[in-house]
């Protein structure tokens, strides 16, 4: 089964399609959560710094709505941590 998403600012809909098939030349993939990493020598590495953004979605493309930028590893992958 393939589905078909759209949404309506933070309203999104899922539409079951039977041909996804589009003349799209581009998807828009927002990323929600992006951290950098510093790994000396070690199995785990510390956070060097995170970002957490969110997005007007109406359609088919976003504009940014918030943004959070932590330098002190604490934000997490929800936004939700200091910054």
């Amino acid at each position: 089964d393939g589905y078909y998403l759209t949404a309506n600012g933070d309203k999104y809909t899922f539409t079951k399609q039977k041909k996804l098939c589009s003349d799209r030349a581009s998807a828009f993939v927002p990323l929600r959560y992006t951290a950098n990493k510093q790994y000396e020598g070690q199995a785990t590495g510390i956070t060097t710094s995170e970002a957490w953004n969110e997005y007007y979605l109406t359609g088919h493309h976003g504009e940014l709505k918030s943004y959070k930028f932590s330098d002190k590893g604490k934000l997490g992958a929800d936004g939700s941590g200091k910054f």
